[in-house]
């Protein structure tokens, strides 16, 4: 009879212990899971109305990829590039990522600040240097798009600088980026800008250069001048 009711006591501390674990489980991981389901949609991974990319890698097909070994940098194309000379030459011995035959290779500059730089591996030059970026690039060693603070990374964002937006390029045959469109975060169209001539300053390379609109100006650049005034 004794060892009856110590069986019968040891099950109802056994059952009040499981059903109190199992309640503490349920009112500590209710709480996180919401939380981050609100993360989700705020960050629009989940969102359907996310905006999405205006232009596709597809449509930018690039007429070759380089199967070789690349050419050595010249650094006498961008003098200003050596600054980074380590950061490019380790980028460029990882192989073509990009268009092609190209490489680009990115280096940090401050807090949610990027530079990066566009190397021809077949002929060594640079093509491009100092691309400013708050959020990185986006590109495919299969096409000629660029995209400047891609939107599939501004979506992740809880808050977003109202000054950040993507910015599509096309490298041309003749290894130039063509501005093709800049997209407000959080929107689904282009900006509609007006053919002006802009003079803009890289902040981070000091650079100065003419851009055939304001909208055409990148991230990174400071206006200067603008229809001539």
């Amino acid at each position: 009879m004794w060892k009856r009711e110590k069986l019968l006591i040891g099950m109802v501390i056994l059952a009040i212990w499981a059903a109190a674990t199992a309640a503490f489980f349920i009112f500590y991981s209710w709480p996180s899971q919401k939380i981050e389901q609100s993360r989700q949609v705020e960050g629009g991974q989940n969102s359907s109305t996310t905006p999405g990319i205006l232009y596709k890698f597809e449509d930018y097909p690039a007429r070759k990829v380089l199967n070789g070994s690349p050419a050595p940098v010249d650094f006498s194309t961008r003098p200003e590039a050596r600054t980074f000379k380590t950061a490019i030459l380790g980028a460029v011995a990882k192989g073509v990522d990009f268009a092609g035959h190209y490489k680009v290779a990115s280096w940090g500059c401050g807090t949610s600040c990027q530079m990066s730089a566009i190397i021809d591996l077949e002929s060594g030059r640079i093509v491009e240097y100092a691309i400013g970026s708050a959020l990185g690039l986006e590109y495919r060693v299969n096409s000629r798009l660029l995209i400047v603070n891609p939107p599939t990374r501004i979506a992740e964002l809880s808050e977003v600088p109202s000054e950040i937006s993507s910015e599509y390029y096309e490298l041309t045959e003749a290894g130039e980026l063509k501005f093709l469109a800049k997209q407000p975060a959080g929107k689904s169209e282009a900006i509609v800008c007006a053919q002006v001539i802009t003079t803009a300053r890289n902040s981070l390379s000091s650079q100065v250069k003419e851009f055939p609109t304001p909208c055409s100006v990148p991230w990174g650049w400071e206006v200067v001048n603008e229809g001539g005034k």
